[in-house]
């Protein structure tokens, strides 16, 4: 019995360490991308909203869609909340074959694109909506329907942004994903 307990809080420990990292290494991604870091979830007087904040996934939640999962909160209210997962890119379309496939740039363009946009991934962003695509970036681009998530952190979803990008005139860090996590 006592042989279980120490195996069991050891396990656990070891878990909690694992997230920890985990959690370090989203933050290292994102204050790359974003210059700023994470900081730690302060009670607020009203209600405590979770935005610009992260979400992990406990381990053996049962739901794949979300299996180990770091989700990036832009919107929470007592109506429900929003977020992206940050953690998980997919192998097709590639940034590069998402722009061709919305005709923002033209098969003789591809070769004036900037390799670290061509060469990125798409994130997977959530199973809600995903044919959906969505930017998370850093706030030195601004449109009439950029959402600022936090001081250096917006949200734009339109196409505007995406020929921006492609032209070398958008935001110095973003974020391109495919769908929303939602509830």
């Amino acid at each position: 019995m006592t042989c279980h307990v120490v195996s069991s809080y050891f396990s656990d420990t070891c878990f909690i360490f694992s997230v920890i990292g985990l959690v370090i290494n989203i933050c290292s991604l994102l204050h790359g991308l974003l210059g700023k870091s994470c900081d730690v979830m302060k009670p607020e007087e009203a209600f405590p909203s979770l935005c610009g904040k992260f979400l992990i996934a406990m381990p053996g939640m049962g739901d794949s869609r979300f299996e180990r999962s770091v989700i990036y909160i832009c919107a929470h209210s007592p109506e429900g909340a929003m977020g992206f997962i940050v953690n998980r890119t997919m192998d097709s379309p590639t940034v590069l074959e998402f722009l061709e496939q919305l005709e923002i740039i033209a098969e003789a363009e591809k070769d004036k694109i900037p390799i670290e946009l061509s060469a990125g991934l798409m994130h997977v962003g959530g199973p809600v909506e995903p044919g959906r695509g969505f930017v998370l970036h850093t706030s030195d681009f601004e449109s009439s329907s950029t959402v600022e998530v936090r001081e250096n952190v917006s949200l734009t979803a339109t196409l505007e942004i995406l020929r921006a990008i492609a032209v070398g005139k958008g935001p110095e860090k973003t974020i391109l994903a495919l769908g929303y996590s939602g509830w």
